[in-house]
C-alpha cells in the first residue's frame, strides 16, 4: 500500500489537498500533520491529524513514505512583518530537517510565484517569503543531485478558494460585497495570474500518482491559462456581486509592481494539464463564497 505524508494541513492549500486524499484516495495509507489552531473545526482533518511541530519535534517517528507533499510554511503576511529568521527557521530549516529525518521516494514541494519579482523568467525574490522558497528550491536541487531521489518543485501564483483570505481577490470581494470603496494602486493595468484551489488539488494529485518522471528533479510552474488586469478583476467582482462600490485609482506603487506571467509549457507536457483562465477561477470563487 502506498504511504503518503501531507504537511501543513491546517493551512489553506494543505487542508484542501488532505480532504481530497481522504475523500477520494482513502485506500492509501495517508498521514497528515499540522499545527494546533483554536478556530479549526474540520471534523475529517481533526479525526486524522497528528499535531506535530516540524521545527521542534522529532520527525523520525513518522516513518517511511512513498510520497511527501510538503505544504507547511510561514506565508507572506501583509499584517505581520516577520523577520528573516522566522522564514528561515520554519521554511528552510524545516525542509532540511525533513530531508534528513524522513525516508521517502518522492517529495512534492509547494513553492510560489514569489520566487520571481519581475517579468523575468529567472527567480529573483524581493521579499523574505520568496527568498525562503527560492533557498529551499536550491537545497532540493542539491539534495536530488546527491541522493537521486525524486523531487518535484511546483510553483503556484495567487491561489483562491473558500477560506482563502490574504490575497487580492478575497480582499477585493470582501470589501465590494459590503459596498465599500476600493482603491487601486497605479493605473490598475498590472496583470495577475490567479488559480483556483480545485485546480491546485488536481495538479498535486497528478504529480503524486504519476508513475515516472524524466528527471530526478522537476521544477514546474503552474497557473491559469491567462492573466487579468487588477482593475478588471475588481470590476468583474463588482458586477457579479451587483455592488455599488466606487473604484478609484491612487498614484501609489504596490510592492509587487510588475505583471504576473506564467509559462505553462512544462506542466502541459508532463501532466497533460489543461488550465482554466484567471477569469474562470475568480467567477468560481465568487459563486462559491457569495
Amino acid at each position: 500500500m502506498q504511504k503518503i505524508l501531507i504537511t501543513g494541513v491546517t493551512g489553506f492549500i494543505g487542508h484542501n489537498i488532505a480532504k481530497e486524499f481522504y475523500e477520494k484516495y482513502s485506500k492509501y495509507d495517508i498521514t497528515i500533520i499540522g499545527r494546533k489552531i483554536k478556530s479549526w473545526n474540520d471534523r475529517l482533518i481533526k479525526k486524522n491529524i497528528k499535531y506535530i511541530d516540524l521545527y521542534k519535534d522529532n520527525l523520525e517517528q513518522l516513518g517511511k513514505f512513498d510520497c511527501i507533499i510538503h505544504c507547511a510554511a510561514i506565508l507572506d503576511n501583509k499584517k505581520i512583518d516577520y523577520p528573516w529568521n522566522e522564514y528561515y527557521n520554519y521554511n528552510v530549516l524545516v525542509l532540511n530537517k525533513i530531508l534528513n529525518s524522513i525516508k521517502f521516494k518522492r517529495l512534492i514541494f509547494i513553492s510560489s510565484g514569489s520566487v520571481f519579482s519581475s517579468n523575468n523568467s529567472f527567480p529573483n525574490p524581493n521579499n523574505y517569503y520568496g527568498l525562503s522558497k527560492y533557498v529551499s528550491e536550491k537545497i532540493l536541487e542539491i539534495f536530488s543531485l546527491k541522493s537521486k531521489i525524486q523531487i518535484i518543485i511546483i510553483r503556484f501564483p495567487i491561489v483562491i478558494g473558500l477560506n482563502s483570505i490574504n490575497n487580492l481577490v478575497a480582499m477585493f470581494a470582501k470589501v465590494i460585497f459590503k459596498n465599500n470603496p476600493i482603491e487601486i494602486y497605479g493605473n490598475g493595468k498590472l496583470k495577475r495570474n490567479i488559480i483556483h484551489i480545485d485546480e491546485v488539488v488536481k495538479i498535486i494529485v497528478k504529480l503524486c500518482f504519476k508513475k515516472k518522471y524524466k528527471n530526478n528533479i522537476e521544477i514546474i510552474n503552474a497557473g491559469s491559462s491567462s492573466s487579468m488586469n487588477i482593475i478588471d478583476i475588481a470590476l468583474l467582482i463588482k458586477k457579479m456581486l451587483k455592488s455599488k462600490s466606487i473604484i478609484t485609482k491612487i498614484n501609489k506603487k504596490r510592492r509587487a509592481d510588475y505583471n504576473s506571467k506564467v509559462n505553462l509549457n512544462k506542466i502541459k507536457k508532463i501532466l497533460g494539464y489543461k488550465p482554466i483562465t484567471t477569469r474562470k477561477s475568480i467567477v468560481k470563487f465568487v459563486n462559491q463564497k457569495y
